[in-house]
C-alpha cells in the first residue's frame, strides 16, 4: 500500500507471479506441490487486489511452465509491484514461518545453494546465480537500481509484517538473495 499510494492513481498495476509451474513443480511434499498452492494464492490474492481496485497481472493463471526470463519480463516500468508467490520446503521438519526476500547479495554466503535450487538448479542454476551475482555486483555503482532496492526493502517489510500479523505465524524476516527471477524485475 505504502509503495502504491506514491504511484500516480492511473497506473496503480501489480504484476503476481505464482512460482513454478508445468514441469517444474518447485517443492513437493506429501502434503502438497508447491506450484499448486501459490497458483491457488496468487489467484486469491488477484481477486482481493482487484476488488481494492487495482489492475493486477498474473504471469501465469493455470499449470504451465515459464522460464524464469518470461517471468521476469512482466516486471517493467509501467506496472508498479512485482511479487513472485513461493512455498518452501525445508529438510528439517522444525523449519516453519513466512520470509519475505529481495534481490541482492545474500548477507549469509549458505544462502547461494538456495539461490542455485530456486534457479533452476544444477549448472543451469549455476550460471543463472553467477549471472544474478554479476548483477547485483553493478548494483551497487546504479543509483536508480538503489533506490528500487530501498523501494522493494520498504515493501517487502510492509509485505512480512502484515503477513506475520495476519497469519500469526513465526516471523523468519527479510531476506535478499540472488534470485534470478527478481534479476530483471524493473519494479520493487
Amino acid at each position: 500500500p505504502q509503495a502504491l499510494a506514491q504511484a500516480p492513481e492511473t497506473r496503480q498495476i501489480v504484476v503476481i507471479d505464482a512460482g513454478h509451474g508445468g514441469h517444474d513443480s518447485g517443492a513437493n511434499s506429501r502434503y502438497a506441490i508447491e506450484s499448486r498452492i501459490v497458483l491457488d494464492v496468487a489467484l486469491k490474492l488477484k481477486q482481493r487486489l482487484e476488488a481494492a481496485g487495482l489492475e493486477v497481472i498474473l504471469t501465469r493463471d493455470r499449470d504451465v511452465f515459464l522460464t524464469l526470463q518470461q517471468r521476469s519480463e512482466f516486471a517493467t516500468t509501467d506496472k508498479n509491484i512485482f511479487v513472485s508467490i513461493h512455498a518452501n520446503s525445508a529438510e528439517r521438519n522444525s523449519a516453519e514461518g513466512i520470509e519475505t526476500w529481495v534481490f541482492g547479495e545474500p548477507l549469509d554466503p549458505a544462502l547461494i545453494e538456495r539461490a542455485i535450487r530456486e534457479n533452476g538448479g544444477g549448472t543451469v542454476g549455476e550460471e543463472l546465480t553467477r549471472e544474478a551475482r554479476r548483477v547485483a555486483d553493478q548494483l551497487a555503482f546504479d543509483i536508480l537500481r538503489e533506490a528500487q532496492l530501498n523501494l522493494s526493502l520498504s515493501l517487502a517489510e510492509s509485505v512480512q509484517s502484515h503477513l506475520v500479523a495476519a497469519t500469526g505465524a513465526r516471523d523468519r524476516g527479510v531476506r535478499t538473495n540472488l534470485f534470478y527471477v527478481l534479476r530483471n524485475a524493473r519494479i520493487p
